[in-house]
């Protein structure tokens, strides 16, 4: 209803100021009223006596003066609101009467009979809003007679009230009037510390300007409540300067945690994390669009021997100048990403023709011509390239990764320093390599294997040493030659089980041989690679032979 609570307090003070105002105008009239009946009172009780006192000449003649008791009467025609006046002997009967111009008024004052004045004691009476003054005649011990008056009181007392109000009501009215007034401008005043206050912080809410300060004034109350709310301004200030530097810094680890969560440390790449949800993505979406992708997978040939050989800071060195020389042959849109150790991964943008996976392959190939300058030496890093298409894995992550990895893998039986493009027969024979190699143990317990014995001629063209061949029938892949499996066995780390079982074997062997040929014959056996670095080596041929 009240839009503010200046206008509340202005519509309080005022209700106040003119509800006081009528109480106090309320007790005047009724302070008024009782002064007045008191005057009335003694003017009445005066004039009654001054009457009685000039009558007493007349009522003491036998014969009375009617003409001059009437004179006397009429002393009362200026008094408005005297009703009657009449007199009486001793034994109160009427000797005279008179109507004033009170009872002149009406038709019903003029009727009215005269009063009995023994009911009333000497001196005035109020009975029923009329004023009545019973007077003696004469002395107290020999009355002549008694004058009695009926003045109009309630007349009388509204024609004085009346008067009074319409004295009063326009200095009241103008008092009422500046009093308002002069409070609704101390109320103003008073207030307009607060309406500041109140237009600071609506400002404030709306610039969201934490640093600004109200101007302290007012009362004590108010000046308070400024001061307050500045401090709490300070508060919300500081407060907000905390969370922002929180905020800042929760950002910047939020920053570094994708970072780090996304990207190599090392070299800056996209990880295998990362790189991995972005094919999925574009093989979602090449999918749906019924297009192709091209995934190309590398490593590094013989970083484990530089590595191994030239320690690991040397060997991060590599690989952060290898990203950052296949970057620069990249196009914009290609997206480069390491897997891990010395394995990356290349996307590139879009284009999906042989021509381009060629075009790709064999800059990034040439991009490794130079050596790398590192702690004053010239290291030749080479590598081997698989590449693959989406279609081809059926749009499957892992199976694109797969074979990717398979024609990497080709490229390094052809010579390394290649690439190969994937195809599906590279798939069968990786399966095949698969079964070789989960067959070997098997192999070994089931004696798939055997030995077979090619002699040697000495230039005398005498058998003087054997050498044994290890041959393998499969039972369901049938004859698999040694330059097959070895490798796989290799790879696998099977290579020691068959190497164990073939010294195992020709030691049991070798007396049936000594009798065929001779017992000076020497027997001859293939190692791997692999064994010549066990350790166990010769405690395996001191076992067996």
């Amino acid at each position: 209803m009240f839009s503010s609570i200046r206008t509340v307090m202005a519509v309080i003070l005022s209700i106040v100021v003119m509800t006081s105002s009528t109480w106090v105008l309320w007790l005047a009239v009724a302070e008024h009223e009782e002064l007045f009946l008191e005057s009335q009172k003694n003017n009445l009780f005066a004039l009654t006596r001054n009457m009685a006192n000039d009558l007493v000449p007349y009522m003491e003649q036998t014969e009375r003066d009617s003409f001059a008791l009437n004179i006397v009467l009429l002393r009362l025609e200026p008094y408005n609101n005297v009703i009657n006046a009449t007199i009486y002997d001793n034994e109160y009967n009427q000797v005279e009467h008179y109507v004033g111009r009170g009872a002149r008024r009406t038709e019903q004052g003029l009727q009215e009979p005269p009063i009995d004045p023994s009911d009333y004691e000497l001196g005035i009476s109020i009975e029923q809003g009329k004023l009545i003054s019973l007077e003696r005649i004469g002395e107290q011990a020999f009355p002549v007679g008694y004058l009695l008056i009926v003045n109009d009181l309630n007349t009388s007392l509204a024609e004085s009230r009346r008067s009074l109000i319409f004295r009063t009501t326009p200095w009241v009215v103008l008092l009422l009037t500046a009093t308002i007034f002069l409070s609704l401008i101390m109320l103003r005043r008073s207030f307009k510390p607060l309406e500041l206050l109140s237009r600071f912080t609506q400002m404030v809410i709306d610039s969201k300007d934490y640093t600004s300060r109200h101007n302290v004034q007012g009362t004590s109350e108010i000046k308070r409540l400024g001061e307050h709310i500045n401090r709490l301004m300070a508060t919300i200030e500081g407060e907000l300067s905390i969370n922002q530097q929180q905020t800042q810094t929760l950002m910047e680890q939020q920053v570094t945690m994708t970072q780090l969560a996304n990207f190599d440390s090392l070299t800056g790449l996209p990880n295998r994390q990362f790189v991995m949800d972005t094919i999925r993505i574009e093989l979602s979406r090449a999918k749906r669009a019924d297009s192709d992708l091209i995934l190309m997978f590398f490593d590094l040939d013989g970083f484990k021997g530089i590595n191994d050989s030239l320690g690991h800071e040397t060997g991060d060195m590599i690989l952060i100048e290898v990203a950052e020389r296949v970057k620069a042959i990249l196009r914009d849109g290609d997206i480069l990403a390491r897997l891990g150790g010395d394995e990356f991964l290349i996307i590139p943008d879009r284009d999906v023709t042989e021509l381009n996976m060629a075009t790709v392959s064999e800059r990034v190939l040439s991009a490794f011509v130079e050596p790398f300058k590192l702690k004053g030496l010239s290291l030749r890093v080479g590598l081997s390239i698989g590449v693959a298409k989406a279609r081809e894995a059926g749009y499957d992550l892992s199976q694109l990764v797969s074979n990717a990895d398979l024609a990497m893998y080709r490229s390094k039986a052809r010579g390394r320093g290649v690439y190969t493009i994937f195809s599906p027969e590279m798939s069968e024979s990786h399966k095949r390599k698969i079964l070789i190699a989960n067959s070997i143990e098997a192999a070994i317990e089931e004696n798939q294997f055997s030995l077979y014995y090619q002699p040697k001629i000495n230039l005398n063209g005498e058998i003087d040493s054997l050498e044994a061949l290890i041959r393998w029938h499969h039972p369901e892949l049938g004859p698999i030659m040694p330059s097959e499996f070895i490798p796989v066995a290799e790879q696998a780390g099977k290579i020691t089980s068959i190497t164990q079982w073939v010294l195992n074997q020709a030691s049991k062997e070798l007396v049936e041989l000594m009798s065929i040929y001779s017992p000076k014959i020497r027997l001859a056996i293939n190692l791997s690679v692999h064994d010549l670095r066990h350790s166990e080596l010769f405690n395996w041929m001191a076992m067996f032979c």
